[in-house]
């Protein structure tokens, strides 16, 4: 991690910056970054006594510095080479990871606008600060980044403070306030009426939490979790918090100071004053992240001492390791899938998004397509949420994509024209569920030509695809895997699912979906209502892994031992199944499928091969009808595991032909 300081910015620069990033880099183990002029940083640091920087900080050279009479909307134009802006580029370019700045807060906020740029949708940046209230913390937004707002911003600063106290406060279903003189509807000026239109409504289509207006000293006793108010405003709340919380100190040291007796109370009572005091002093807060901008962008307060300096450059570490969507959306274009951090929603692994799927976007007694066999799982998310499904032939391409066909004309598929996700034919509303790469159970990927046609035939008959690539990153033959659906998808028309359980950890429980920017808004709010949001900790935990090469080199070793384990288990079977069965040689995953020569009962075979120790998996429980065939796992077992296992079955085989 590397974080880019202002070392010009603030009061008290460029010491406090300096001081506070050595403490982070010695504390917070981040390479720093400090931008400014280099004879005032050489100085300070001789000061502080280093000769040169230590290793891993490094100073860039900035001839300029924007001070707080400069005009912020101007000034890193007309300083091009200040150290706020020579960061904000550095930035830009990739080379920081955050950047955080003490200096002027408008000339912060202009910079990185027009530099970094903001998140695309949102058409203005807030500054949002964790307060404390009397039941814990809640989040200010704004507090000083748009003195001048409108409606429509509000609006959106109340959408950015729901998601932060979902996503860093773990606040489920944060209650969300706006600040006014008074509870009542017809309170405050133009700007909280309409804004209070605009939220009510927004609450009343399930979107947010909204409990209507709300009065400073309601919100400090713990009335709601976000409190949404224009900077000017806010700004005022925070430094009234922060002045009170100084004063409140002060006067209550005083007051424990008097005489023996209150000094003996006061060594009782201290640690709990100390932690009331540090909750609103800005120098134990650190920073606050300007919300809205596509990098992370921490503001200190303009008085930060070297404390402050070193928890906000903490701030800032936060922020930038929770970059799970982006680094998500960056793994899904490096498989041929163009998509943005917007298309990609995070889920508690791959069956939630299908779960949420059906229970959203398709009505009861939709017509779920699948392959037959298909994953056991999968059908029972759709079975329970009263799906009607109906299996379509595989051969050795895969999904039979012409017998598809001939269902859909069975079914007399409307072509009209209807929405996304709204296919309808004889049987109602229909979509596909398909594992085109390493399909389970059978192992099979479908090939190349199969993949056009079946996108082809999704367009043409306006039919919905849910395509599960669970198992894509475990392709392990030589040639490269082939695209996937959604990578040849120009309509919108396919929902891609993903998973780190197959490919890393089943523990983390992380997963994905990639689709057009309505579906997974509509999806979002789904998953807040579900759990509120998939742990924290696995997601940066696998954004650090994709993020740092981690996961290829991971995968890679991975798929040479599945490989090796594949190879291991055809031999076996060839020694001791030929004659008894056949079956097909996977190019990834875990599943080899086998299919018996003879029928055979497969319950006494289940039967007998468990007195034995060995555990089968039927076939018939990935099917839709009973069949003559077995999923093999290779994975779970070393090969000689599995060679004494395919005794076993031999042998109960052959007394059951």
């Amino acid at each position: 991690m590397k974080i880019i300081v202002d070392a010009m910015g603030g009061d008290n620069a460029p010491q406090a910056p300096i001081e506070g990033a050595l403490r982070a880099q010695k504390d917070l183990g981040v390479e720093i970054l400090l931008t400014g002029r280099t004879e005032d940083i050489t100085a300070c640091l001789a000061k502080l006594g280093h000769e040169a920087p230590p290793q891993g900080m490094e100073i860039v050279p900035a001839s300029q510095v924007i001070d707080m009479e400069d005009n912020p909307a101007r000034a890193f134009k007309e300083k091009p080479d200040s150290s706020m802006t020579v960061g904000l580029n550095l930035l830009k370019a990739g080379q920081g990871d955050a950047f955080v700045s003490a200096g002027s807060t408008g000339a912060l906020l202009s910079a990185a606008t027009l530099m970094v740029k903001r998140i695309r949708g949102i058409r203005r940046a807030a500054l949002a600060p964790v307060v404390p209230n009397a039941t814990g913390n809640m989040v200010l937004i704004d507090c000083g980044a748009t003195a001048e707002c409108t409606p429509e911003y509000l609006l959106q600063f109340a959408f950015m403070g729901s998601y932060y106290a979902q996503r860093f406060l773990g606040i489920q279903n944060p209650r969300v306030g706006l600040l006014n003189i008074g509870a009542e509807d017809s309170k405050g000026t133009d700007l909280q009426k309409q804004t209070l239109a605009l939220l009510r409504k927004a609450g009343e289509e399930g979107h947010l939490n909204f409990i209507g207006n709300i009065e400073a000293k309601e919100a400090i006793k713990g009335g709601c979790d976000v409190i949404v108010t224009d900077g000017f405003s806010g700004n005022i709340l925070l430094k009234t918090m922060e002045g009170v919380g100084s004063f409140a100190g002060h006067a209550l040291g005083d007051i424990f100071r008097k005489n023996l007796l209150t000094k003996l109370a006061a060594a009782m009572v201290m640690p709990g004053l100390r932690a009331f005091k540090a909750q609103l002093d800005p120098n134990k807060v650190g920073g606050t992240a300007f919300i809205g901008i596509s990098r992370p962008v921490i503001k200190a307060h303009g008085s930060s001492n070297a404390e402050a300096i070193e928890n906000a450059v903490g701030q800032a570490i936060q922020v930038a390791e929770s970059g799970i969507t982006e680094a998500i959306a960056a793994h899904m274009r490096a498989t041929g899938v163009d998509c943005t951090a917007s298309q990609v929603l995070v889920t508690s692994g791959a069956l939630q998004a299908l779960q949420m799927i059906s229970v959203s976007l398709l009505p009861a007694g939709t017509t779920v397509y699948a392959e037959s066999p298909s994953y056991i799982k999968s059908l029972q998310v759709f079975q329970s949420a009263g799906m009607h499904l109906e299996g379509v032939p595989m051969d050795d391409d895969g999904l039979n994509v012409q017998a598809l066909r001939g269902l859909l004309a069975e079914g007399e598929l409307d072509t009209g024209r209807p929405a996304p996700l709204n296919a309808r034919n004889r049987k109602g509303n229909a979509i596909l569920y398909t594992i085109p790469t390493n399909h389970n159970p059978t192992g099979v990927t479908m090939s190349d030509k199969r993949r056009h046609e079946l996108v082809e035939l999704s367009v043409d008959s306006r039919l919905p695809i849910i395509e599960d690539g669970a198992y894509r990153d475990l392709y392990f033959e030589d040639d490269a895997p082939l695209p996937s659906l959604k990578a040849l998808d120009e309509t919108g028309m396919v929902i891609t699912l993903g998973s780190a359980s197959k490919s890393l950890a089943p523990g983390l429980r992380i997963g994905w979906l990639v689709a057009a920017e309505p579906i997974v808004q509509r999806l979002a709010d789904v998953k807040m209502q579900m759990d509120y949001g998939a742990s924290v900790l696995s997601q940066w935990t696998f954004a650090r892994f994709l993020t740092n090469g981690m996961y290829d080199e991971y995968v890679a070793g991975l798929k040479r031992e599945l490989r090796h384990r594949r190879d291991r288990a055809l031999v076996t079977l060839q020694e001791k199944m030929d004659g008894l069965a056949h079956w097909n040689v996977p190019s990834g995953g875990f599943y080899i499928w086998m299919t018996f020569d003879r029928p055979i009962r497969m319950n006494r075979l289940f039967q007998l091969a468990a007195e034995r120790g060995v555990l089968l998996n039927p076939g018939d429980i990935y099917d839709f009808a009973a069949d003559n065939s077995l999923r093999l796992s290779y994975s779970y077992t070393t090969p000689e595991e599995f060679a004494d296992a395919v005794d076993v079955l031999a042998a109960v085989a052959r007394e059951l032909a």
